[in-house]
Formats: structure tokens, C-alpha cells, sequence
């Protein structure tokens, strides 16, 4: 039986403009934003503006279709990339997931420089405590979902 100590792996070819990691983590990433926009929105007004959330149904269906996304779009970026020979894919399935995270953040600073009065620093720092935990673990999650 051939044991593999020794080989070197087979060199990675080049991999095409379409599959460069400049482009597939925006446009990943603008999905899965996308599909979970407005009940993100709903979730955190009634976070930080004192507005009631009884949606929990709807959080619960949104949650399921989030992972449902997160988990197709890996699978079709792992296949792109395995058709391109590309054979290192653990990395990469994990910040497709990831991605989601950067367009959040995009929102929440936009949210919070817009919708929010900015008055106590005492506040304002607790809520960007909350917002950067949110943020780190929904990128978590939703990489460990991708992978």
C-alpha cells in the first residue's frame, strides 16, 4: 500500500479571473446579505430603538434559509473550484460563508452614523461592543455552516 510521505502535491494551475477570491467573496457575500436584509433590519431596531420584535416564526424560517444559502453557495463555489483543479478548498469554503459578515458590518455602521443619535459615549460604545460580537459570530457560524 503507497503511503503518501514524501510526495510533494501536484502545483495548483492558475485559477481564472471568476474564481479569484476578489471577487467571489463580494459577490457570495452580497447574496447572502441580500436574503436576509429586511428581517436583519427588523431584528436590530428592535435591538437598539426599543421597538418590539414578535416575528420569532419568521426569524426562525429566515435562519433555516440563511443556512440553506450559505451551504449552497459553498457547494457551487467547491465545485467551480474543483473543476479548476484547484484542490485546496477548506479555506476558501470558509470565507465564502464568512463573507456575509462584511456587508452586515457595511450596513451596521451605515445604520448606526444614520438611524442612531449619537449622544452618550457610554452608549455608543456598548452598542459597538454588541455590533462587533454580532458580527464575528455570525462570520463564524456562517463559515462553519459553509464548510
Amino acid at each position: 500500500m503507497p503511503s503518501a510521505v514524501g510526495k510533494v502535491p501536484r502545483p495548483i494551475p492558475e485559477t481564472p479571473l471568476h474564481m479569484n477570491m476578489a471577487v467571489i467573496l463580494p459577490v457570495f457575500g452580497f447574496i447572502q446579505f441580500a436574503a436576509m436584509y429586511a428581517e436583519f433590519s427588523y431584528l436590530i431596531d428592535s435591538m437598539f430603538r426599543s421597538h418590539m420584535y414578535a416575528m420569532f416564526g419568521f426569524l426562525l424560517v429566515n435562519f433555516l434559509l440563511q443556512m440553506m444559502i450559505i451551504s449552497l453557495l459553498s457547494i457551487l463555489q467547491t465545485y467551480m473550484q474543483l473543476c479548476n483543479q484547484h484542490w485546496e478548498w477548506w479555506w476558501r469554503s470558509f470565507f465564502v460563508g464568512a463573507s456575509g459578515g462584511l456587508f452586515m458590518t457595511a450596513w451596521l455602521v451605515y445604520y448606526s452614523l444614520h438611524n442612531m443619535s449619537i449622544s452618550d459615549l457610554n452608549n455608543d460604545v456598548m452598542m459597538l461592543i454588541y455590533i462587533i460580537l454580532f458580527v464575528v459570530l455570525y462570520s463564524t457560524a456562517a463559515g462553519a455552516v459553509a464548510v
